[in-house]
């Protein structure tokens, strides 16, 4: 007995938990007096493993658990029967039994190890026979009886077993056998095939009385046709193009029917829809665009349905256009001259459908060429960024042109200051003699000097004065009248004061030269 705790343990609580699972009914709780030491646990299942502990319990409270027991059950025969058993005639000597475990087996209770399948003639009475299965990994609850008389029904049973013995027997199940046997399967191959025909082929066989025909589209239901035993040939026809199927055969006779062949798997001639090029698709103007349907390859099987939808290139809403089918093309208007837009373009029909997306420009209004056809332009941040880059340098550009110009002209005024400051103030009068001579620059020559006679009544007669008189060049003697010029000339001189860095010249004098 566990410590009291100076009182009276008036209850110990046994709770069993099957290790197998986590819910509140795999834990089993059993209420036992305080005086007792021992109980017996019921209710369990057998080959499985429950984990155990106590709680004592008085009038201040309850223990803490008992250290856990982990245990085992023993295996026993199997409680109940094989479940839904089920017997089907193959042929004149031959059943097909099937069945389902017993249920504490599909819940995980007790062991099968094998079946005893029995059977006897319902006529005779007599003892059943039995086969013995043993149950495997590939296991199939199945078994064919063979070598049984044609045309007579038996009675069958079927029995679970384990190592610790035999369960109960199912219900008694009469079946008959076949009076004859059945037709064996043909070899079924397919001969022809179009986009909505497929053409099988097979041997006939003289105990066959008919065919049965199955034809199903893949995950339809299955189509049959009956046909009479003379036939070696079948045509599936109102197909769809470009569709896979499915086929077998089974042949049957007065013995039942035969098993069936094996399942082919054909498709119709045809292929889903392929998609034209752009420019077969699209002819693209300022506000709309004609989509021709036509260009679309229907791969040998008529298109069902076209289907369009368009966006800006700017937006997310696409915006759907109805098309009739019967219709070559199809419209889409009120569109934005020179704008950039998506087009999903598709097509469907029995064998697949297709879609395709273009880019398309419309045509700006003066523009007389069409601009359907090009590269869509680039994403909305690289065109800002290429935009923004032009502006910053045509601005650069503009900014240091004015600042060149600034600087040559600030450069040609400092330079012009300069030399007027280094230039005398009684040049300038000279200076702008100058300038006025310099027009006729371009007929004048230098004039040569010549040293003049002294003459006797010049009041200057003592004195050795050197006068230098220059003569028009002879470009401007077109102007003139002709000059008789002489070394020595007469004529009214003026006296001129003249400083020491100047000289006085004789002025030509127009005379008449006697020629003659």
């Amino acid at each position: 007995m566990p410590f009291n705790g100076n009182s009276p343990i008036l209850r110990f609580l046994v709770v069993t938990e099957n290790t197998k699972g986590n819910s509140d009914s795999n834990i089993v709780t059993t209420d036992i007096s305080g005086s007792q030491t021992d109980t017996t646990i019921r209710g369990l299942k057998p080959r499985t493993t429950y984990n155990i502990h106590v709680l004592a319990e008085n009038a201040i409270g309850r223990s803490t658990r008992s250290k856990i027991l982990t245990v085992t059950t023993d295996d026993e025969v199997p409680r109940t029967p094989p479940l839904q058993v089920r017997v089907t005639p193959l042929n004149s000597n031959s059943l097909k039994v099937s069945w389902r475990p017993p249920e504490e087996a599909s819940d995980g209770g007790g062991s099968i190890t094998g079946y005893y399948v029995g059977y006897k003639a319902a006529k005779n009475g007599g003892q059943y026979l039995f086969k013995t299965l043993k149950v495997t990994d590939d296991f199939e609850n199945e078994c064919v009886l063979t070598n049984l008389m044609s045309s007579t029904e038996y009675n069958i049973v079927v029995q679970a077993f384990n190592e610790k013995g035999p369960g109960p027997q199912s219900d008694e199940i009469v079946a008959q056998t076949s009076k004859f046997d059945p037709p064996k399967s043909p070899t079924v191959k397919v001969s022809k095939s179009t986009t909505n025909s497929i053409q099988i082929q097979w041997e006939s066989s003289e105990d066959v009385e008919g065919y049965l025909a199955y034809i199903r589209e893949e995950n339809e239901d299955w189509k049959e046709a009956t046909l009479p035993p003379d036939v070696s040939s079948y045509n599936f026809e109102n197909l769809k193009c470009g569709s896979a199927y499915q086929i077998y055969m089974v042949p049957f006779a007065s013995g039942g029917k035969g098993e069936r062949s094996q399942i082919l798997s054909v498709k119709t001639e045809g292929r889903g829809p392929s998609s034209p090029q752009k420019d077969h698709l699209l002819q693209v103007n300022a506000t709309s665009v004609t989509v021709f349907l036509s260009a679309w390859d229907d791969g040998g099987c008529p298109i069902l349905q076209y289907f369009l939808r368009y966006r800006a290139q700017n937006e997310q809403q696409w915006t759907e256009i109805p098309v009739l089918n019967h219709r070559p093309r199809a419209f889409i208007t009120g569109l934005n001259p020179g704008q950039w837009y998506k087009l999903v373009a598709g097509a469907r029909n029995s064998a697949g459908n297709k879609e395709v997306e273009f880019d398309f420009l419309t045509r700006r209004i003066d523009v007389g060429k069409s601009q359907g056809v090009g590269h869509p332009p680039p994403v909305v941040a690289e065109s800002s960024a290429m935009e923004l880059q032009r502006r910053v340098a045509v601005i650069t550009s503009a900014v240091c042109s004015a600042v060149v110009l600034v600087v040559i002209l600030i450069a040609a005024c400092a330079v012009l200051t300069r030399r007027r400051r280094q230039r005398p103030d009684g040049h300038d009068s000279g200076a702008d003699r100058r300038s006025t001579g310099e027009i006729q620059k371009s007929e004048t020559v230098a004039l040569s000097a010549w040293e003049k006679r002294p003459r006797a009544d010049s009041s200057h007669r003592g004195s050795q004065c050197r006068e230098s008189l220059y003569l028009p060049c002879p470009y401007a003697t077109a102007r003139l009248s002709q000059f008789s010029v002489d070394g020595d000339t007469d004529g009214v001189h003026h006296s001129v004061a003249l400083t020491g860095n100047e000289h006085s010249y004789d002025v030509p004098i127009q005379v008449v030269s006697k020629l003659h």
